[in-house]
């Protein structure tokens, strides 16, 4: 059995980061093409339209710094209680 001890904090950031900006970018299209659909069958195409489409672009981004925060966040706390407890025992096959 394995025991992880300690996470690089910079690495498990980055990963996270990774993951975070493509939900971001799925909840994005399918945030801004809902709205598209929604506007051209209720009021038409206006400005509302545009800032829904802009969710392809900024979702994906804001996703990407919480995601490096949370992931630099959980390594932190992780690697202090891993501290106390010892870790957590992992079985790895060859």
């Amino acid at each position: 059995m394995a025991r992880i001890k300690k996470i690089d904090v910079d690495s498990f950031a980055r990963f996270r980061r990774v993951s975070f900006t493509i939900i971001g970018l799925i909840c994005g299209v399918l945030y801004g093409i809902g709205g598209l659909i929604y506007d051209v069958f209720t009021t038409g195409l206006n400005g509302g339209t545009a800032l829904a489409l802009m969710a392809i672009l900024i979702m994906p981004a804001i996703a990407a710094v919480i995601g490096f925060v949370v992931g630099s966040l959980e390594a932190i706390v992780f690697n202090s209680v891993a501290k106390k407890i010892g870790g957590i025992t992992v079985e790895i096959e060859d």
